[in-house]
């Protein structure tokens, strides 16, 4: 996912959460996920996330890339490029490779910005 042009329309997603859903336990899996309901629980993604504008999280996130539009309470683990927008909420602890957070977020706990090693990136000596 391209966050620099990102464009929410246009973003294929793989799984979706419902907007009147309320899900309680761990969620895990591969590909893109998209939550607009109520998750109670870990969120575990081998692939990118989007938290939409209603969506509350309650638990750990950890995925590739995230972008944060609704609320996490939780911390946010990101092997890639974190972004949280105007109007998210995020509480927790962030860390991820890349981080953006925009004017007007709530961001109550602590970032670290690490160049994590990726399997290709890794070299042996």
């Amino acid at each position: 996912m391209n966050f620099k042009k990102f464009k929410p329309d246009t973003v294929k997603i793989d799984t979706l959460i419902g907007a009147k859903a309320i899900f309680n336990g761990t969620i895990s899996g591969k590909g893109n996920f998209k939550l607009d309901g109520t998750v109670d629980g870990d969120v575990l993604v081998d692939g990118d996330v989007i938290i939409d504008k209603k969506a509350v999280v309650t638990g750990n996130v950890d995925c590739k890339n995230i972008i944060v539009v609704g609320t996490v309470n939780g911390n946010v683990n990101s092997k890639a490029t974190l972004t949280i927008k105007s109007t998210a909420c995020v509480l927790g602890q962030c860390n991820a490779k890349n981080i953006a957070v925009e004017d007007g977020a709530t961001l109550n706990g602590t970032i670290s910005i690490s160049a994590q090693e990726t399997e290709e990136e890794s070299i042996e000596l």
